[in-house]
């Protein structure tokens, strides 16, 4: 337990001092985010963290296996522990590239199935799941294909997270935590130092991370601790009996592989690439709904504990308990999602029929939004005149991310402009009659919007239904008062 806990202060306080020259470092070399597009920060930040928490890491467990206690001395390069460094080393070189040159999402794939592939050369593989008594056993093709996949989910589930300051880095710290908790629970002394490095490593790296932050995780940063995770996590699940444990990595790093899987749905949904990148992450989805980032980044941190402590629950089960537990956290996760407005996105494209029923309701705004978008609502439909109404229209259209205009029926006055042919296959163009009581047209609402556009409300379709609502309560009342 000593050796543990000197390694744990060790790995801090080498965090703490190699974090500041890695940050020079990645300035020399051009290894740095600067403001704008999806990015939340001020400045030029360096994004080279990722090297001081390797370094620290390395010497931290470099120092405990030449002090010679009884568990350092548990640290032999053995082939499996040689696969593993080398998959690490990999992971590694390829995220600093990617920082400074920057690669798509293509190109870095090989090099990531290669550094799972090192694992596995050393014998950390996904080779059986066992659960409720039923153990299932992978032949070498399987086990092999979904070995990789494990290693590619973690690196790329925590880079996706990475949006935030201290977001990434804090997740990765609960998740060590509740890794060494669970080894020194089953006297598995060796995975319990290896995590304690890591977790030190991280919370120095922490004190520049949070924000507001003066370094980054970076690639490097993000591939490494995913594949640290995720290869320490196949080595206690093998050293365990117990089938759940390799549910554990999973519950820890629970947050990252939803807003993975959420991504992967929405891009599809939406008819993107699955590799497009986005702003509609779950962390970007917390700061429209009001949330500072600090806010934002504690509320993530307070979930990823309370899934720690599941999983620690979770492994301690031994009978139908813990499939309830299962479903209980699933059912959660999707709430969680729904809540975010996640589901509205994923129903009106793959569910038939279902984009019929939109958001009417202003109650069903995004609560961050509600009162801007309300009133800019209520001004459309109470406007007096149609040169009024049409104003308002087009600043309900701006703030909604819409370009267009409201035509009338004798096509004498209109605000906006009329929208252009979409300039890609993924961009929306809608023509909405405004009809009357009589089956009339009144007027049609044209509306244009670009893909990477955000949605105020979850939905685009929803957007455009609460402007053709407002936009023809008014048309109505204005019509009743001129016939009047």
């Amino acid at each position: 337990m000593t050796t543990i806990l000197a390694t744990f202060l060790l790995a801090l306080l080498l965090g703490l001092v190699l974090t500041p020259l890695a940050g020079r470092f990645g300035r020399a070399v051009g290894a740095v985010d600067r403001p704008g597009g999806r990015r939340v920060h001020d400045g030029v930040i360096p994004r080279t963290g990722g090297l001081a928490i390797f370094a620290a890491v390395g010497f931290a467990l470099t120092i405990a296996w030449l002090w010679g206690t009884d568990v350092s001395r548990l640290i032999v390069p053995d082939r499996s522990l040689l696969g593993l460094l080398a998959g690490a080393l990999i992971a590694l070189g390829l995220g600093l590239y990617d920082d400074i040159f920057r690669l798509n999402a293509w190109k870095k794939l090989p090099v990531q199935i290669l550094a799972a592939s090192a694992a596995f050369a050393g014998g950390i593989a996904l080779d059986k799941f066992a659960l409720f008594g039923v153990v299932v056993f992978f032949d070498p093709v399987t086990s092999y294909l979904l070995t990789v996949f494990w290693f590619l989910l973690f690196m790329n589930a925590l880079n996706l997270m990475d949006g935030l300051d201290g977001l990434a880095g804090g997740i990765v710290f609960f998740a060590a935590l509740v890794m060494i908790v669970l080894a020194l629970l089953r006297e598995d002394y060796l995975t319990a130092l290896f995590f304690a490095a890591l977790a030190g490593a991280v919370l120095g790296f922490l004190r520049s991370n949070f924000h507001p932050a003066t370094i980054f995780l970076g690639d490097a940063g993000t591939y490494f601790l995913g594949y640290a995770i995720a290869g320490f996590g196949l080595i206690t699940s093998v050293k365990t009996h117990v089938g759940a444990a390799i549910l554990i990595p999973v519950l820890a790093m629970g947050l990252p592989l939803l807003d993975t899987l959420l991504a992967a749905a929405r891009r599809f949904a939406q008819g993107r690439g699955i590799f497009q990148p986005d702003s509609d992450h779950i962390h970007h989805r917390l700061l429209r709904l009001g949330l500072d980032t600090r806010k934002a980044v504690l509320l993530l941190y307070g979930l990823t504990a309370t899934l720690c402590v599941l999983a620690i629950v979770l492994v301690n089960l031994r009978d139908e308990r813990s499939g309830l537990l299962l479903v209980l956290i699933g059912a959660g996760a999707f709430l969680f999602a729904g809540r975010l407005g996640y589901m509205e996105t994923l129903r009106l494209r793959c569910i038939p029929g279902w984009n019929e029923t939109l958001l009417r309701r202003a109650e069903d705004l995004a609560p961050g939004q509600s009162p801007e978008l309300i009133t800019v609502l209520a001004k459309m439909e109470n406007a007096q005149d149609l040169e009024t109404l049409h104003r308002q229209t087009g600043a309900a259209l701006q703030v909604f991310g819409f370009a267009g205009c409201l035509e009338m029926a004798d096509d004498t006055i209109r605000c906006g402009t009329t929208p252009t042919l979409p300039s890609t296959d993924n961009a929306m163009l809608l023509r909405i009659p405004l009809p009357d009581d009589q089956g009339g047209i009144m007027g049609t609402l044209v509306l244009h919007r670009q893909p990477e556009t955000l949605s105020m409300t979850g939905s685009a379709l929803a957007d455009a239904e609460l402007l053709r609502r407002s936009a023809t309560t008014a048309l109505k009342r204005l019509m009743i008062d001129r016939s009047a």
